[in-house]
């Protein structure tokens, strides 16, 4: 397995070859929101054994940028559409986690030749149309106060003295303590950057993470309308959707999609169950037949 790093329009990521000297298929990933794709490794070296895989991080990773007010998932999906273009010459499988996903099926139904298939693990979403049309209307003061979690990311703590400090505090805390002990570890590698003073501060910026949470939109809209091999991953105990929300809104969709519920898993799956993330997606690859 040959790994390397690469920089792509000033956004850095990896590269993992796959371990067999055949031509192979490609798997371009994108990741969380408020995760470095780095910290994604030890998730996606389970598919080097067939698959080479590039993943990239997204603008919200570069210094000093601050977060364009109407700046959307449909501008983060234009990024990904360019980034894969600077590298490919032939479709890759789209692969996604939770605003990675979202922005992944939103670059698919932008350009469906760029992408051989799907899979959206717990995509980002609204959970009705409805509340697709008034959501990004809302006061911020409003958002705030109806989810805390936004208001609590805003105000994450920025700057951390070590990695150290970061490993410890977040691998006690309710979001991440799940996480695999590799993947923790990856996190606090991946999550901070050094600054010139000595101490280090969070590589994904809060204030575009808070921004994100204010701009996600309703998935099932670009679902109905793709056409390409999908498979959607849905986490049992996802925070995101019910599963009542999760099969009303699929049904109707296409003999391409295929959904699945993963028992015993919450939303970041990959990254604390990543056996079980690989093996539904694997089988599903493999198969012929993807409705479920």
């Amino acid at each position: 397995m040959k790994e390397a790093h690469i920089d792509i329009n000033a956004l850095t990521g990896f590269k993992i070859d796959a371990t067999n000297n055949r031509p192979t298929s490609s798997i371009h990933f994108s990741g969380a929101n408020g995760i470095p794709v780095g910290v994604y490794k030890s998730y996606l070296r389970q598919f080097a054994d067939t698959y080479s895989i590039e993943a990239v991080d997204c603008r919200a990773t570069l210094a000093d940028q601050i977060p364009l007010s109407n700046f959307g998932f449909s501008d983060f999906a234009d990024d990904l559409i360019k980034t894969i273009e600077s590298k490919h010459r032939s479709s890759v499988i789209g692969m996604g986690h939770s605003f990675g996903a979202h922005i992944t099926l939103i670059a698919a139904f932008k350009r469906p030749d760029l992408f051989s298939k799907l899979v959206l693990i717990e995509p980002a979403s609204l959970t009705s149309p409805w509340l697709d049309l008034v959501y990004r209307h809302l006061p911020e003061k409003l958002v705030f106060k109806l989810i805390p979690m936004i208001a609590r990311t805003a105000q994450r703590q920025k700057y951390w003295s070590d990695h150290q400090s970061f490993l410890e505090r977040y691998s006690q805390h309710p979001t991440y303590k799940r996480f695999t002990s590799e993947a923790m570890r990856d996190y606090a590698a991946y999550g901070l950057r050094a600054r010139e003073n000595g101490d280090y501060e969070l590589v994904f910026a809060r204030e575009w993470e808070a921004h994100i949470f204010r701009r996600v939109e309703f998935i099932w809209k670009y679902l109905a309308k793709c056409n390409l091999p999908c498979l959607f991953l849905k986490a049992e105990h996802s925070s995101l959707y019910s599963n009542k929300v999760f099969h009303s809104n699929n049904e109707g969709l296409e003999e391409n999609f295929t959904g699945l519920v993963l028992p015993n898993t919450y939303h970041l799956l990959p990254l604390e169950k990543p056996e079980i993330c690989h093996q539904a997606i694997s089988t599903w690859l493999n198969s012929k037949h993807y409705k479920s």
